[in-house]
């Protein structure tokens, strides 16, 4: 019952919620999925449906400016993917192909 950010588990917590997010907007034939190499890169969550594909990364952090995760970007490069987001708790932003935005947002990512 204590506020998040004074819980050692508020990363989990914030991934647990954009991935009920995700899962309600996934649509039918939708899958969620996440991607990590032998050397620990990671990827939250890749949605895919069909043949478009969405990669979204989590930080649950406050943010004063945009950020770019190299492992992230080259993920999705490699993949071909254009519909990148990170979701934190504050910032609103487009940045290196990516859009950063705040986590109360995240009901809105789905595929158009």
């Amino acid at each position: 019952f204590n506020d998040t950010a004074f819980r050692p588990d508020n990363g989990a917590i914030f991934e647990n919620y954009v991935l009920l997010e995700l899962w309600r907007n996934k649509g039918t034939g939708g899958e969620i999925q996440f991607f990590r190499t032998s050397d620990g890169t990671e990827v939250d969550f890749v949605m895919s449906r069909f043949s478009d594909k969405l990669a979204v990364e989590c930080k649950f952090k406050s943010l004063e400016k945009p950020i770019s995760l190299a492992g992230f970007n080259a993920f999705c490069e490699e993949e071909s993917i254009e519909n990148r987001y990170i979701i934190n708790r504050n910032y609103n932003a487009r940045f290196n192909n990516a859009q950063l935005i705040p986590g109360f947002l995240a009901p809105k990512i789905r595929f158009v």
